[in-house]
């Protein structure tokens, strides 16, 4: 499947002519987010996050038809695509009943970063992050010594299905413990954001001649 750009897509700094509801509030949160950065919305941006935006859309739509499809949006590194579905998910949280989210990074230092971009967007009662580096078993020094990384909180893994939105590491999505990141409150979560390919997913480039 091939994710295009609505051109039709609102101008996010007047979200209030955006004619759907999730769609306000996916261009309310580009403004906010911002506005927490200290710099304006680039033109460039008005043309990466109405990507980000439509597959958004889609993957629940998806969802909601219970289609297992993996939406993929090729963008450089830098181009914004992480910063925006962030702003995606806090349109879901604030646009459907029990909506929820898991973030899967690479790296730990990935999952901090991730975790304080997410706490500042969308508020520290409904983001959480596990990793060895988050793990509330453990403090700062061993953490600091082991990991090089004194998080900004720290979680343990029961922790997770209690908040709409969580962060962890591939390597945690992919491991035996992975169940307890699939869910939140007891269900399935609403979206899957994965930044970054994990190594064990190939890409191939298929040529219409082919």
């Amino acid at each position: 499947d091939t994710i295009t750009q609505d051109t039709t897509a609102q101008d996010p700094r007047r979200p209030e002519e955006a004619q759907d509801t999730f769609d306000r509030a996916f261009w309310n949160a580009v403004n906010r987010q911002a506005k927490l950065r200290g710099r304006p919305v680039t033109a460039f941006a008005t043309k990466v996050a109405p990507t980000i935006l439509e597959a958004g859309k889609v993957t629940l739509q998806d969802k909601a038809d219970q289609r297992a499809v993996v939406r993929v949006v090729p963008a450089p590194t830098g181009s914004g695509k992480t910063s925006y579905s962030y702003c995606l998910i806090d349109a879901l949280l604030k646009t459907r009943d029990h909506g929820s989210a898991v973030v899967v990074c690479a790296t730990m230092d990935g999952c901090e970063e991730a975790f304080k971009e997410l706490v500042g967007l969308i508020g520290a009662d409904k983001v959480a992050v596990w990793t060895s580096g988050h793990d509330a078993s453990k403090d700062d020094d061993y953490t600091l010594a082991q990991y090089q990384l004194v998080p900004t909180a720290r979680f343990r893994k029961d922790d997770l299905d209690r908040f709409p939105v969580i962060v962890v590491t591939h390597k945690f999505w992919q491991g035996t413990s992975a169940h307890k990141a699939r869910t939140y409150q007891g269900h399935a979560r609403s979206l899957i954001v994965i930044d970054e390919r994990p190594e064990d997913v190939s890409i191939h480039t298929v040529d219409l001649a082919d």
